[in-house]
């Protein structure tokens, strides 16, 4: 950890706007705050999985001068309901805004003793003393696109990292999960439903995975040209790999690497995943139908204000992503934006990448990327307030020479 960056995990509740008792939940929430920050990003992580799995990620930003703040989501980590993981509780559209909003209005909040932070309305900036971002990945990029939708004046940039692209047959899979909340409820996990959602992407991976998830990565004659120092560090990296593969088997025998072949092509990466317990858990139908509804209302022009046409628009994804659906389909989503108003859009493929760029094998690829654009951004906005702070400072000289010209 590096001894110039301050970490901290608590949790965030607010009273206002009143949310339901039922609906009342500690967000658990961790922030990162480097000794001179400049700006603030907040990242909202994907589905079924947890805030911790960006730690690296938001050190690097970090240190790069981010405040950086993220949370559980609503049925994820360390934020859920009795109905546990992939549950995110009664109508998760009517508050997700406001729990990104109290996520950042803590930012600026001291922690107390028992790591409690009650968000009250007065607590929220009114002026956000540094530039805001927002970072959504996966279905935390619908959640981004819903709340840029209507506040995009409280934001100097939005990523969009992952984004699903727009699904032609959304409304007939929303009647589906609406059928099945008949017979099941909204706490039920459809297995089948699960099942597609998690094989449709792993299906064109499949027939090039290799399935000996154990194969050496060497032979013994390659040790040979080894120093004894590499040699260590070899072994040790493949002790390493036969602890998280154990891991994994201890989770759930049934999961490998290999059921999750869409979320990167680094094999390290997917298996953590599936030794995470915290990670891929079944979906309920409350959660399907909040994915459904994003997912549809992300590419509807009638749920963006638009008040702001120039914040700068990011679109990041792997090269074979099949969720943001690769070359083609991103360029359709960009398009989507661009038609509808938005005349600052960015669009970056980052090649040998799949679904999760923040993890796979050349992540800080990406890292790198989305501190170039804030950076950008922030150097762009500080040259046009210097030329204003200028054009300001001559015009007051020049009112000064003429008042002492009439005198």
């Amino acid at each position: 950890m590096d001894d110039s960056l301050h970490t901290e995990q608590y949790f965030v509740r607010y009273d206002y706007p009143h949310p339901s008792e039922e609906n009342r939940l500690w967000l658990s929430t961790v922030r990162i705050v480097p000794q001179d920050p400049q700006f603030v990003l907040q990242i909202l992580h994907g589905v079924d999985e947890h805030k911790w799995r960006y730690l690296p990620f938001m050190e690097y930003v970090a240190r790069h001068g981010g405040i950086v703040v993220c949370h559980d989501r609503r049925g994820h980590g360390e934020s859920v309901f009795r109905e546990g993981l992939g549950y995110p509780g009664d109508h998760p559209d009517e508050y997700a805004l406001s729990d990104i909003d109290a996520v950042y209005a803590s930012v600026y909040q001291p922690i107390p003793d028992d790591g409690l932070v009650l968000i009250q309305d007065d607590d929220y900036p009114r002026i956000d003393p540094l530039p805001r971002y927002l970072l959504g990945f996966s279905m935390g990029s619908l959640e981004a696109a819903a709340y840029l939708g209507a506040n995009d004046t409280g934001l100097a940039g939005c990523f969009f990292c992952g984004m699903p692209h727009r699904e032609p047959f959304v409304n007939l899979a929303r009647l589906w999960v609406w059928l099945l909340s008949l017979c099941g409820g909204e706490s039920a996990r459809p297995f089948l439903m699960n099942l597609y959602a998690l094989d449709r992407y792993n299906a064109a991976f499949r027939k090039n995975a290799r399935h000996d998830d154990s194969g050496d990565r060497f032979r013994l004659s390659d040790l040979k040209s080894l120093s004894f120092a590499e040699m260590e560090e070899e072994l040790a990296e493949m002790e390493e790999e036969d602890r998280i593969l154990s891991e994994a088997e201890k989770s759930d025998p049934n999961r490998s690497a290999n059921d999750f072949l869409w979320l990167s092509e680094d094999e390290d990466n997917r298996k953590r995943f599936a030794a995470d317990p915290l990670c891929g858990a079944d979906m309920t139908i409350a959660l399907f139908r909040y994915l459904l509804r994003l997912v549809h209302d992300a590419y509807k022009s009638a749920y963006y204000d638009r008040h702001n046409r120039t914040i700068p628009l990011w679109f990041f994804s792997g090269e074979h992503d099949p969720i943001a659906g690769g070359e083609k389909h991103t360029a359709d989503t960009v398009r989507f934006f661009r038609d509808i108003g938005y005349n600052n859009v960015e669009n970056r493929l980052f090649p040998h990448m799949r679904h999760e760029i923040f993890e796979d094998a050349d992540r800080e690829a990406a890292y790198q990327a989305v501190t170039d654009a804030i950076d950008y951004v922030n150097d762009t906005a500080a040259a046009i307030l210097c030329d204003l702070h200028r054009a300001e400072a001559e015009a007051y000289t020049e009112q000064l020479g003429a008042n002492e010209t009439e005198k």
